[in-house]
């Protein structure tokens, strides 16, 4: 009866903890790339360049950081900005007006490299500066 008694409550606590761990994960809050400092800071075609030689090194490299990333728009929608090489960069938020041709840098999380549509996937993208 009392081995009984300790399984329920080491159960009971193992379900608790895993709930907690879930809830932080699924509700832990969103990162601000904002007011993060970029890991690395590099132009579209650099980028690119990486990816072309060793695809899974760059991955390894560049994967869930923030980027500050360089290069010429290409199209902008109100929560998308496309540049040079394939880089998306999605916003959480409506972005200013941007111009296709125009120098602009970005900086955001690198979210992944989409081998078959040669595409650089970046969110939480904030625009630093545009020329």
């Amino acid at each position: 009866m009392v081995k009984t008694k300790k399984w329920v409550v080491v159960l009971a606590i193992l379900v608790i903890a895993s709930a907690a761990v879930m809830l932080y994960v699924f509700y832990g809050g969103e990162r601000n790339v904002e007011t993060e400092e970029s890991v690395y800071a590099i132009h579209t075609t650099d980028l690119a360049k990486q990816f072309a030689s060793d695809a899974q090194k760059a991955q390894e490299k560049y994967n869930n950081k923030t980027i500050s990333i360089h290069g010429i728009t290409q199209s902008s929608s109100a929560t998308e900005i496309v540049l040079d090489q394939g880089v998306i960069c999605s916003f959480s938020a409506a972005t200013p007006q941007i111009n296709t041709g125009q120098n602009i840098t970005i900086k955001g999380r690198f979210a992944g490299y989409d081998d078959l549509l040669a595409e650089f996937k970046f969110d939480n993208c904030v625009v630093l500066s545009t020329n």
